[in-house]
Formats: C-alpha cells, structure tokens, sequence
C-alpha cells in the first residue's frame, strides 16, 4: 500500500496535480473511478476502463493518479494499462504527449505489475521518446551534436534487431550555453537519451543551469558526465597517424564554427593558443575554459609543416 501512495504523490508532484485532497469533486470522482475499476464485476470494470481510453488525457489524468493514490492493485494496473493505450496514441497534443511520458516515467520505478508494464511500454516507444527528447532540447536552445551517418556502425548501438540502424539518435554529445532557455527539471530530456557518446555534457559557463540538477542528473545517470567548458572553437581531435606523438591535431572542423570562419583546417596542428604553449588536445580544451565567448585568438598552427598564424574570434556554447 504504502508503495502505491509514494508513486501517486511524485506523479501528482511531477504533473501539477492537487494532492491535498480538499477538493470534494476530484475525491468523490476518484473514488467512484477507483470503486469501479476494482468492481467484482467484470462488466463494470470494462465500462471504467473505456470511459479512460476514450476520454481526454489532459483532463483524465489526475483522475488516473487518483486511482493509482487509492492504492488497490487492481484498479492501479488497470489506470496503467490506459496510461500505456494513451502513450500509444498518435493524435496527442505535445502538451499531453510529455504529460503522458512523465507519468509513464515515473511508474517505472514502481514494483509490481505496474512498474513492469510501465517499463515494457517505456522500452517500446524508445523511438518515438528519444526523437521528441531531442527536438525539445534543441527547442529549449541545447546544441545536440549528432553522430555523422557514415560513422554510426562504430559506436555499438544497443537496439533490437528488426530496429532500423539509424532510427535511435546517436548524439556526440549535448552543449548547454547561452541560448538555453530551459528549467532544471527540462534536463530530465537528457536522461531519455540513450545513446550519448561516452555521455558527454558540455557546460558553458554562460548556461542557465544550476549544479545541483547537473548533479541530480548525473546521480540519476551514471553514465552521463557533465564538463564545464568556455568558449566555443569548433574543432574535435583526430590522433596522429601510426601512432606518433600526441598532439593537438585537428580532425574535424565543424561547419558554421568559429574556427571555420578564422580560416582554422583539417590537419592543422595547434601549437600556441595566443601565447600559451598547447602540446595536446586538453591543453586546448583547458585554455578555452579560461577565455569567453568574443575574444579573439591568434593560433599558431603547423600546415604542411610551415608554422602560420590564424586570428579567430570565439563563439559560445
């Protein structure tokens, strides 16, 4: 019993639902719901059940965690299996869409038959749940930088077999800088995602976010990890061939970035950040961490082995 009124109250909590139980109305409507659904007949059971199916989420939702609060087995999986027939739905409103999926999120820490549903439908919809987590983060102002295609077979993608290779967004990672708009609870978006490379969250000192939700959030996920970065480049590190010594060699410049547009290459080699020496990629990283959005840098790069010096004027995250 007590289990099913600790999961009631965080569902109520997590979607704006009136748990004090002052409102006659919610209270006598759940307890006829919840009377019902529980009814020795079956024939009753069934009628509560369509009344769910068919009705509004945006509406019949606090009824459905007023069933689950009662704490009756029965009537709590019968709620859940309408939550999951609701999640299933393709006509839903954004708004009750996300509504929906945090219910649904939050089932799954439940035991019993309900948990287990909620985690057989949260793995079903994997699909559709990562691409609408992506495109609100990106809404919210987050960069999410996407694995390129050609590089997807390499990054051992945990999918089902009949599950189209492509279908799973592969992130490189998730910049949080300036542009974001979003709460502390918004990063609960970051947690659907599954496939993050090597977890990376890149933090720019000009993020909106507080520590204790990263904190939260990495507590929650273990396998994310949350770097605070400065300003933005636009460069990712390519090894030196034949095992040579390290070095901070670009592989790759990303289009539209600030070392696009300063006339950095492919190939180059960083050898000064201004006037700090840079031996390897984290020394790079490091000064970044120090210098903000707007400055303008001169590197001194080797290309084709001649030393040449490029003015760039960093961006932010």
């Amino acid at each position: 019993m007590f289990g099913w009124t600790i999961a009631g109250v965080c569902l109520a909590a997590a979607l704006g639902a009136d748990t004090s139980g002052n409102d006659p109305t919610v209270v006598e409507r759940a307890a006829r719901l919840a009377a019902e659904l529980s009814d020795p007949t079956y024939a009753r059971r069934q009628r509560a059940t369509e009344k769910l199916l068919t009705g509004d989420p945006q509406q019949m939702l606090p009824e459905i965690l007023a069933v689950i609060r009662t704490g009756r087995p029965e009537a709590a999986v019968r709620a859940n299996e309408v939550l999951a027939a609701w999640y299933s739905r393709p006509d839903l409103k954004p708004a009750e869409t996300d509504n929906v999926e945090s219910a649904m999120e939050s089932l799954r820490e439940v035991a019993g038959a309900v948990g287990e549903r909620a985690r057989n439908t949260w793995e079903i919809h994997r699909v559709p749940r990562e691409k609408r987590a992506v495109e609100r983060l990106q809404a919210l102002g987050a960069k999410v930088k996407l694995v390129d295609p050609n590089e997807v077979r390499g990054i051992g993608l945990d999918l089902d077999a009949d599950t189209p290779l492509n279908a799973v967004p592969a992130i490189q990672h998730i910049s949080l800088g300036r542009a974001w708009k979003g709460t502390d609870d918004d990063l609960k978006y970051i947690a659907r995602l599954s496939n993050i490379q090597n977890g990376a969250i890149y933090r720019g000192k000009t993020a909106q976010v507080s520590d204790a939700a990263l904190e939260a959030l990495t507590d929650r996920c273990p396998h994310l990890r949350v770097e605070v970065r400065g300003a933005f480049l636009g460069v990712s590190y390519s090894a030196p061939p034949f095992g040579g010594v390290a070095a901070c060699l670009i592989g790759k410049i990303e289009p539209g970035s600030p070392a696009e547009k300063g006339g950095l290459k492919r190939d180059d080699i960083i050898v000064k950040f201004g006037d700090t020496p840079v031996e390897t990629f984290m020394d790079l990283i490091d000064c970044l961490k120090s210098t903000d959005a707007g400055e303008k840098v001169v590197f001194t790069v080797l290309r084709d082995r001649e030393e040449a010096r490029v003015t760039v004027e960093l961006g932010d995250w």
